[in-house]
């Protein structure tokens, strides 16, 4: 999940984690290139690439790999923690990697700070509907490589009065 928070003095601050996404895009890498070399489709090629992607995913909570919140508890003493006075917050949204697909593969936004500004200027529901066209529209993952269709899409988004 990515966070952006939004001070009273107009910073934006981004929170995420970016080693996973870094492997996901040496796997979808790999996926694009078995493609354009063997003319296979995505889904294909997904399956010719999971024994790397189960790699990647049992790095979790390794410190070799990435940490996240799961039900063991292992990433927990790992953490980031930020805080900021209420009084010095304008607003907050947080996103799923499907929901941020906005920015990345289909360039809707130009980054998390962006989506969170078009949240603002053009709502959830807009942007959503939006994010769905361009997965439809791309439905064999070509134009815009990734490991499906359509991923866990969930946003919210918060203005501090």
């Amino acid at each position: 999940c990515t966070a952006v928070i939004e001070t009273t003095s107009g910073t934006i601050e981004v929170l995420q984690e970016k080693q996973l996404t870094e492997l996901d895009h040496a796997v979808i890498e790999r996926m694009a290139t078995l493609c354009r070399e063997t003319g296979c489709s995505m889904r294909e090629a997904r399956k010719a690439v999971n024994d790397h992607l189960i790699h990647n995913r049992n790095l979790r909570n390794r410190p070799s790999g990435y940490w996240i919140f799961d039900p063991s508890g292992l990433g927990i003493p790992h953490a980031r923690h930020k805080e900021w006075p209420a009084s010095h917050i304008k607003s907050v949204s947080l996103m799923t990697d499907g929901f941020a697909q906005l920015a990345e593969p289909f360039a809707i936004a130009n980054d998390p700070a962006d989506i969170h500004a078009q949240i603002q200027t053009r709502g959830l529901l807009t942007l959503s509907n939006l994010l769905f066209s361009a997965q439809q529209a791309d439905a064999d993952c070509l134009s815009y490589p990734r490991f499906k269709t359509m991923d866990d899409t969930s946003a919210i988004w918060a203005l501090v009065d």
